[in-house]
């Protein structure tokens, strides 16, 4: 028996001896080549130089006009030491390989390394100043300066993965491209994309692929004329006669051109990088799904923050978007941690349904007044909060959800519109809050509250030139503080510190009002409604929505307020004539039925 246990300790011993040494050695993949290294030196003297065996080479020296070329005749793994190379290649890639099983850059401590493609590069292996067929890794403590002057910086048609490097890319097109996926753990990037996406990953075809995943580094980047085009988008595409049968999807073939951030068809996974963005599209833009676990990200867009065709999911991290059309975009929405800053000139966090600030074509389906919508993986969208602390300013809908808000835990402040054709809130189906704080303020005419809330809470009337709102009970003690920074008509305030049938103090500005908080739902009210010192009962959306209970024509909605409400469309002008809107909005699909009447 002894002699059994023995020989099982062994065979234990030996199966944790061999897995940590496959660990040692696939970290060892990935290992800083160092000057001690056994390899073969290259020195670079002005004439192109071919790469066909696989193993380990230092490089040094300059290439006016030719390039490094790493095809190899038998599939093997190349380690390239750059130690001082400076590489311009006018017709091709400076830096072109093939047929190796992968492809390990190292930049050797306290070195400058250039390589560069010259504008009018048209082989057909110009694709990038690095192009690489293969899995490509970057990694060291050195400094590399990459120049996509005809089309992309690094391009590599498998995998890209950069673990350090001071490392500066400036491309015509895209910066870095991984096509089944960019992985990025350490380093300091700068990347700018003149007419192209900073970061991207474009494989559609497998569900593991497609992948852009950021866990460490500092990483900075711009692409066109960055965020400050916002401004000139949303004019484009706002008010007047649209074209209600317009359907545009904002989703994105590889040949297709755009100027995102961050871009991947699959999944972005955001986990520990410094992320800072400032594009003229999208700042972070999937396809499919994006999760945000932790990091610091920092992002200034012309279009859309962050943008998911599926599920937008965050749990820890910093997110501040300082400048969007509409801040948190995607179909369901989860978050459970992190704090997350937004300023929208539009909608601050959107669920399935938002329009697409950079598109103004024309098709079937879109919304009056707009050059066309998101494409969503569904009609009806979600918002779950059970946790993170949540700050939104919108000039349109601070939190706009086309289905269900579900509610249990986390703090939300919305600053609203102004406007009386937005609301802090706007949902089409149902708040159900359990746990946690919403405070919104913003415009009255089209305010919604929380329709089946089980924690205490009220929906107020109050007129308010900004400044803070302030929840005191019984005792004068402060319970709950919101710093409103714009005027405001409505205030809607849920919180589990509240308790039910109790009496609150609620100061807005030098107003004064004593509420009683309850558990009752206040879905929202037609226009108008409510004046200091009453708060707003359950009932539907405002003109144009469902109607509340109890409402049983058009000629019980409420009257605007002076000066608030502004039609459809208010500033346009419609087509001289009769107008027809199958010929002066758009041609509907084949066996369209308009409605009867």
């Amino acid at each position: 028996m002894k002699k059994r246990l023995v020989f099982l300790l062994i065979a234990v011993l030996l199966s944790v001896s061999l897995l940590m040494a496959g660990q040692a050695e696939q970290t060892n993949e990935e290992a800083i080549i160092t000057l001690e290294a056994e390899a073969t030196p290259i020195v670079l003297s002005g004439e192109s130089v071919e790469i066909t065996q696989a193993g380990t080479y230092v490089l040094s020296g300059e290439i006016a006009d030719g390039g490094i070329r790493v095809v190899l005749a038998k599939k093997g793994e190349v380690r390239l030491l750059l130690n001082g190379v400076t590489v311009n290649n006018e017709m091709s890639a400076a830096l072109y390989t093939e047929n190796c099983k992968k492809v390990i850059i190292s930049l050797a401590e306290g070195t400058v390394n250039t390589l560069s493609q010259g504008a009018n590069a048209v082989d057909e292996t110009a694709e990038a100043a690095i192009y690489s067929r293969d899995d490509l890794s970057i990694n060291g403590t050195g400094t590399l300066f990459v120049e996509g002057n005809a089309k992309d910086g690094i391009n590599s048609r498998d995998s890209l993965e950069i673990y350090g490097g001071q490392i500066t890319v400036t491309a015509q097109d895209d910066a870095l491209v991984g096509k089944d996926e960019v992985i990025i753990s350490g380093g300091t990037l700068l990347l700018t994309a003149v007419d192209g996406d900073g970061i991207k990953s474009t494989n559609d075809e497998d569900e593991d692929r497609g992948l852009v995943m950021l866990s460490g580094g500092d990483i900075s980047i711009s692409t066109g004329a960055g965020s400050a085009s916002s401004d000139a988008k949303s004019s484009q595409t706002s008010g007047g006669w649209g074209n209600p049968f317009a359907l545009m999807s904002d989703s994105e073939t590889d040949d297709t051109s755009s100027t995102k951030g961050v871009k991947a068809t699959q999944r972005i996974v955001l986990s520990g990088a410094t992320l800072t963005v400032d594009s003229d599209d999208d700042a972070v833009h999937c396809n499919g799904d994006i999760e945000m676990s932790g990091g610091t990200v920092t992002l200034s867009s012309g279009d859309d923050g962050m943008h998911a065709d599926n599920a937008i999911t965050i749990s820890g991290g910093d997110l501040k978007i300082t400048l969007s059309y509409e801040g948190i975009e995607g179909t369901d929405i989860t978050i459970s941690g992190g704090n997350i800053d937004v300023y929208a000139t539009d909608d601050g966090i959107n669920g399935a349904g938002g329009d697409n600030a950079s598109e103004t074509e024309s098709g079937w389906g879109g919304e009056m007044g707009r050059g066309g919508r998101d494409m969503f993986s569904s009609s009806t969208g979600t918002l779950l909060i059970s946790g993170g602390y949540v700050l939104v300013e919108a000039l349109g809908d601070g939190i706009d959800i086309n289905g269900d808000i579900t509610q249990s835990g986390g703090e939300v402040y919305i600053n609203g519109s102004q406007n009386g054709g937005n609301g802090a809130l706007d949902y089409d189906g149902s708040y159900t809050m359990s746990g946690g704080l919403v405070m919104a303020a913003g415009a009255s005419g089209m305010a919604q509250g929380v329709s089946a809330p089980s924690v205490a809470g009220s929906m107020l009337s109050a007129q308010s030139n900004s400044g803070t709102i302030e929840v005191l009970d019984s005792t004068s003690a402060s319970i709950l503080t919101f710093a409103a920074k714009n005027s405001y008509q409505s205030i809607v305030i849920y919180s589990d510190k509240l308790v039910s049938g109790e009496s609150y103090t609620v100061k807005t500005g030098t107003e004064e009002q004593t509420v009683i908080m309850s558990t009752d739902g206040t879905q929202g009210f037609s226009f108008g409604g409510g004046g200091m010192g009453g708060g707003f009962g359950g009932g539907g959306r405002g003109q144009g929505g469902n109607r509340g209970k109890g409402e049983t024509d058009d000629e019980t909605l409420q009257e605007p307020l002076d000066g608030e409400f502004e039609p459809p469309n208010a500033g346009g002008t419609p087509p001289d004539g009769e107008f027809d809107p199958y010929i002066d909005m758009g041609t509907p699909p084949d066996g369209f039925e308009p409605p009867d009447g």
